[in-house]
């Protein structure tokens, strides 16, 4: 059999995980809501403040909108997924609900618990 018919199909690429619509290195769902809030900033600066100043004032507030949207997908596409997440659940990836586990070092032919292999504090 081939290494390929030997996998397990559990381990295979899924199709979230292949290629994904991107603009400007930004997943096409981000990038058009980014660009909805960038033109609605641009239109309320050039109304605000002019032609002049409010070009210069877009260009920072497109600068500030897409450098950091570019930077965090550049490595992951699906990392806007995993901020929605966060803001809904804050609590989901804290160490706080973590239950204290029993641990056991398998050493030959024992099991012996962990705690025996620490060293312990001299109290004072």
């Amino acid at each position: 059999m081939s290494p390929s018919a030997q996998q397990n199909p559990n381990l295979k690429n899924k199709s979230v995980f292949k290629h994904q619509k991107t603009v400007m290195g930004i997943p096409d769902t981000v990038f058009v809501a980014a660009l909805l809030i960038a033109l609605f900033g641009v239109g309320i600066m050039f109304k605000l403040t002019g032609w002049i100043v409010g070009s210069v004032l877009s260009i920072a507030w497109l600068a500030l909108i897409f450098i950091p949207l570019q930077s965090i997908h550049s490595n992951d596409a699906q990392a806007w997924r995993i901020w929605l997440r966060m803001w809904r659940h804050p609590g989901k990836l804290t160490a706080t609900y973590t239950e204290p586990k029993k641990l056991i070092v398998l050493r030959g032919n024992d099991a012996l618990p962990l705690h025996s292999f620490t060293k312990k504090r001299k109290q004072q």
